[in-house]
């Protein structure tokens, strides 16, 4: 509502002068150049996800539909190919997506799909059924490799996090660290960020972790978190005060 509003004020103070007849012409800041329907035998399909690659505007399919990416061209909204894994083993909607090199990795409620760009395939899967996995937080990217929190047992009282290290190439993965259930509920680690310490020879991964994030906020617990990301091994932890889960 904000950001409309100051575009609103933004357009009624930037006018030109009035002309001989008293009217007053508003510059536009932006000119469209183009639009599309992403599925014209559908009315509404979502664009969450969309990404960037060459030439092309990367959306995923529509909420029912198998793993799938559409390609638009970018400058004329033409639509030039699609890939979906209709044949893969993973039969759901790309929710959440990451772009590395050609490759787009899609994350969907029961695991995630990598798919060639260049080569137009996909190209691999990762399967969350061995764990009764679901959807998971977090996309992110580091030095080729896709980190994924996976909630295992998903919906269930047994939830647990899983931390994925997957090769965003090739989709070959490991279970880096797990945050086990305990008596005092689920645990949760955000999205996590990459400090390269220089001085000790190491990279850090640092996130937020909750301890029983199924709790009422009143009584959440967190902490920020420091890893050695080769041992996974606890640098440093620190307590925060504020029990208001954040970076979730």
């Amino acid at each position: 509502m904000i950001f409309n509003i100051l575009i609103l004020m933004f357009l009624s103070c930037d006018r030109d002068t009035e002309n001989n007849n008293g009217d007053i012409t508003v510059s536009p800041f932006f000119e469209i150049k183009w639009v599309t329907r992403i599925d014209t035998t559908k009315e509404v399909i979502g664009t969450d996800h969309t990404q960037l690659y060459k030439d092309w505007v990367i959306v995923g399919g529509d909420i029912h539909e198998p793993a799938k990416i559409i390609a638009f061209n970018k400058r004329t909204g033409k639509k030039e190919w699609e890939v979906n894994n209709s044949n893969g083993k993973l039969k759901y909607d790309i929710s959440k997506s990451s772009v590395y090199q050609n490759m787009y990795v899609g994350v969907t409620p029961k695991g995630l799909v990598g798919i060639d760009m260049d080569k137009r395939v996909v190209a691999w899967e990762v399967d969350f059924s061995p764990w009764e996995g679901g959807l998971g937080s977090s996309v992110v990217a580091k030095d080729g490799f896709l980190y994924h929190n996976m909630i295992t047992k998903f919906g269930t009282d047994y939830s647990s996090i899983f931390l994925l290290k997957v090769n965003i190439l090739t989709g070959k993965f490991e279970i880096i660290q797990k945050f086990l259930h305990d008596t005092l509920g689920l645990k949760h680690i955000s999205p996590p960020v990459f400090y390269d310490d220089k001085m000790e020879d190491r990279t850090l991964i640092i996130y937020n972790y909750f301890p029983n994030y199924d709790s009422t906020p009143e009584t959440g617990i967190q902490y920020i978190e420091a890893r050695d990301l080769a041992t996974m091994d606890v640098v440093w932890s620190t307590f925060l005060t504020d029990t208001y889960g954040g970076n979730g």
